[in-house]
């Protein structure tokens, strides 16, 4: 029961984490850079279309008929009939094509915009859970390998010294008390550590598995 807790697997690869890598990896590779991209791909789609309204439309078509012999001799008669048609669609209405062109650009600029300010949130967001990260990992070694040992030495002290009649129960108390509470505070940075992780595990879209 005098046992310190001991820390979880990976709490000592806190410092290994290359931030600068981590955050290009939220910024260029992680989930939402894919779903920015397509937006900003699908305004440029629209774009496009848009800029396509200032080039004619060009018309082909090919008719072909039909044609019986007719009852009295005529020449040529009896030969089907062939027919091609060109047609050239011109936009008329420059001042609409323009009103929508200049529509799809400025959806184009917003979507970039909003894609880049998003990106930056991540990034901020993956910097705070970083830090969480490392801090959290930084309490969990303290509690496991300094406070919690100490502790533990001290409460067998204060047990041998009331059993020998030289301390009081008051004093034993005190000493497990500092113990469970030391334990709850490992529970905390733990779970903390945990938390941060999958935070930075969703924002990148990958494991960040570091070493035990």
């Amino acid at each position: 029961p005098g046992r310190a807790a001991s820390p979880a697997p990976g709490a000592a690869s806190a410092a290994d984490l290359d931030e600068a890598a981590l955050l290009r990896r939220v910024r260029e590779r992680g989930p939402l850079a894919d779903v920015v991209a397509r937006r900003v791909a699908a305004a440029h789609e629209g774009a496009a279309r848009a800029r396509q309204g200032w080039f004619p439309d060009l018309m082909l078509g090919f008719e072909y008929q039909t044609i019986g012999r007719a009852p009295m001799p005529v020449r040529g008669s009896g030969q089907d009939a062939y027919g091609v048609q060109v047609g050239l669609d011109l936009p008329l209405w420059a001042w609409a094509t323009r009103g929508r062109v200049d529509e799809a650009q400025a959806l184009v600029r917003a979507a970039e915009r909003d894609g880049e300010d998003a990106l930056d949130r991540a990034e901020a967001a993956a910097a705070r859970a970083l830090f969480a990260y490392r801090d959290a990992a930084r309490k969990e070694r303290l509690y496991a390998l300094v406070l919690l040992p100490r502790a533990a030495q001290l409460r067998a002290a204060a047990s041998s010294a009331y059993q020998a009649g030289e301390g009081t129960f008051l004093e034993l108390l005190d000493a497990e008390r500092q113990v469970l509470e030391l334990r709850l505070e490992l529970a905390r940075a733990q779970a903390a550590r945990t938390t941060a992780l999958a935070e930075l595990e969703a924002l990148a879209g990958a494991a960040l598995a570091g070493p035990s």
